[in-house]
């Protein structure tokens, strides 16, 4: 076998079959009967996919998100605004190819390994061109044959694709937002240890709770997606998994991982767009009194529960403050206590049904001076809660009703002279 070699990851190559024949022993490429082979040999750079043909390779995408964060708020007038915020990240790759090949010609191309004609191993074929996974530092032998037996001018592309940035679950990229669009492609992608074929990877954490959606609409194919949580790539947990898309439930502050592989051995270029809830936040009004908060959330969902969280710094911890309904597509004002510092950031989280509203704490204090029975209680800042009292454990009596302010709350029940009494407070919105 007398073979040219090559060397590189980007080649253009030409030559002749002109005067070509075929060895004793040579297998047929492509299934086409051929007769007129010449031969070369390459060994790989690194590993990946290599794209093999008389045609210049196909343009790949390169990784790209764009992510879109709805934030809507409503001012004291009553005006309602938008603000989308948009965040753009790019990778780009330095290879440069010939775009103006020769005048077509009609090779068929053979892969190989092996040192000799009688022992060769097939790797892949094609008229015109293939695609084949090529291993760091394997030697391969390429045929190139006439078709049915033509002889003439040739030339090819051989190229050999690098990994993406993501390929491996490490270098996994970060997105963020509500709406999402991701791009790029898997070719020379490949598995992780017990991770999916030709995968790439990506984290995204959820800014709310919802269901989400995940699709690769205009994909080059149906690539296999799955969503996962954890932070090691053996100990993963699988969320959802789908053909072309999937959809899952998120849980706010939960980062999931999300993997594309490929489609039955198939890779190329693909385009994923992941849509989730729009944050709901809502816009502070300060009181004519100056001390105190008021809250007015975003239209929504009539029964939609709102958990009101601030923070002190733009860098600090939310903290839970107090908690809203929607009634009549309104969030009922939530109102602060006084004791919050000038300066305050807050936002307005869509709690996941089903919901249990945190109860109020109920300390006994014990009978006063005065025979009155005093009950301390205890509730999140904005809670409203209906204080019962019983005789028996059946008939309920409502005495008052409460919002709790951020400070316990003490309730003096006058005497009764009853031999027993039972209290219960009781969470509600109005």
């Amino acid at each position: 076998m007398r073979v040219s070699p090559l060397a590189g990851s980007s080649l253009h190559v030409a030559g002749s079959n002109v005067a070509a024949g075929r060895e004793p022993g040579e297998p047929v490429h492509a299934g086409n009967p051929g007769g007129r082979s010449v031969w070369y040999s390459w060994t790989a750079p690194a590993s990946g996919h290599v794209w093999l043909s008389t045609n210049p390779p196909p343009a790949l995408l390169q990784p790209r998100w764009e992510g879109v964060t709805e934030v809507v708020f409503q001012d004291p007038g009553g005006g309602t605004y938008g603000l989308i915020t948009y965040i753009s990240l790019n990778f780009g790759c330095g290879n440069q190819f010939d775009g103006s090949p020769p005048p077509p010609f009609f090779p068929v191309f053979g892969v190989y390994t092996g040192n000799s004609v009688a022992a060769l191993t097939p790797v892949g074929s094609g008229t015109n061109g293939l695609w084949f996974e090529a291993v760091q530092g394997r030697t391969y032998r390429i045929a190139v044959d006439g078709n049915l037996g033509s002889a003439g001018a040739f030339a090819f592309h051989l190229v050999q694709f690098p990994a993406p940035p993501n390929d491996a679950f490490a270098g996994r990229i970060a997105v963020a937002g509500t709406k999402i669009d991701i791009e790029g492609n898997n070719v020379s992608a490949r598995a992780d240890a017990a991770g999916p074929a030709h995968s790439v990877w990506w984290s995204w954490t959820a800014p709310t709770f919802g269901a989400v959606q995940l699709t690769g609409t205009g994909s080059d194919a149906e690539f296999p997606l799955a969503v996962f949580t954890g932070n090691n790539i053996g100990e993963l947990q699988t969320v959802a998994a789908g053909l072309g898309g999937l959809s899952f439930n998120a849980t706010l502050g939960t980062t999931y991982q999300i993997a594309l592989g490929s489609a039955n051995g198939v890779v190329g270029n693909y385009h994923l767009q992941l849509t989730s809830p729009p944050v709901v936040i809502v816009a502070p009004l300060v009181t004519p009194s100056g001390f105190q908060r008021v809250l007015h959330g975003f239209p929504g969902a009539d029964g939609q529960l709102l958990l009101i969280q601030s923070r002190g710094s733009s860098q600090g911890a939310w903290n839970n403050v107090a908690l809203a309904q929607v009634r009549d597509g309104m969030a009922k004002p939530a109102s602060l206590p006084a004791s919050f510092p000038f300066w305050q950031e807050f936002r307005a989280l869509v709690v996941e049904t089903p919901f249990t509203l945190p109860r109020p704490v109920m300390r006994h204090t014990g009978l006063q001076p005065d025979g009155s029975y005093r009950l301390c209680i205890e509730g999140l800042p904005g809670l409203k809660c209906v204080i019962k009292t019983s005789t028996n454990l059946v008939d309920w009596e409502a005495v008052m009703t409460h919002t709790f302010d951020g400070a316990p709350f003490d309730y003096f029940h006058p005497a009764s002279g009853d031999p027993q009494r039972y209290y219960r407070a009781e969470p509600v919105i109005d």
